[in-house]
């Protein structure tokens, strides 16, 4: 991976990149091609001509900026399959290399270990149950009232709404808990190969 350079006050205008005289920015460049700007800091994927690891910087980058407001089962179904395509080009690659270099050359093993740490990705991304939000509400109504007695003097309507709103309360804090659990497990998914 190439390295940007921090600039911390440009000495001209760079009108094509959205760079003014002053202002800070990165650029970097690669061995084949031109130099690249940016006014924020690079990602991993646009620091890389690999293909294979633009795309893996790409899921990574992905993965750390789902949020519970997101919808998780479809995140999680999308990582699922962009990271079996990634697999497939890899296994691809390797089988058509000749069988004595799939298994004694560098490049075979790479690849090799590259089919097996997004097999492990999926097989993770696969244990989690992000349909695994609902909380009894029913169960919680009932103990929100028993821990909430009606007060003196309180009508039979008022206290129904008291006891609504504060098992509504209860409801969405257990929901959001159990997806800030399913967004955790998803974040802690990473790639650990070469």
């Amino acid at each position: 991976m190439t390295r940007a350079i921090f600039v911390l006050k440009a000495q001209k205008d760079y009108p094509e990149h959205d760079i003014k005289k002053g202002d800070s920015y990165y650029w970097w460049k690669f061995r084949f091609g031109g130099k690249h700007y940016s006014k924020t800091p690079p990602k991993p994927s646009q620091l890389t001509q690999s293909g294979f690891k633009q795309s893996l910087y790409d899921i990574e980058e992905r993965i750390q900026g789902v949020t519970v407001d997101d919808d998780l089962e479809a995140f999680i179904e999308d990582m699922k399959g962009e990271l079996e395509s990634l697999r497939d080009e890899c296994q691809s690659s390797l089988d058509n290399m000749p069988e004595h270099l799939q298994e004694s050359s560098s490049s075979g093993e790479m690849l090799t270990n590259r089919v097996e740490s997004l097999d492990s990705m999926i097989d993770e991304f696969g244990s989690i149950d992000a349909t695994d939000t609902d909380v009894d509400e029913d169960d919680i109504k009932e103990t929100t009232k028993e821990e909430n007695p009606q007060n003196e003097g309180e009508s039979d309507e008022d206290y129904s709404a008291r006891i609504e709103e504060l098992a509504t309360e209860i409801i969405e804090e257990e929901t959001n808990n159990r997806k800030e659990e399913i967004l955790g497990s998803i974040q802690d998914i990473c790639y650990n190969g070469d």
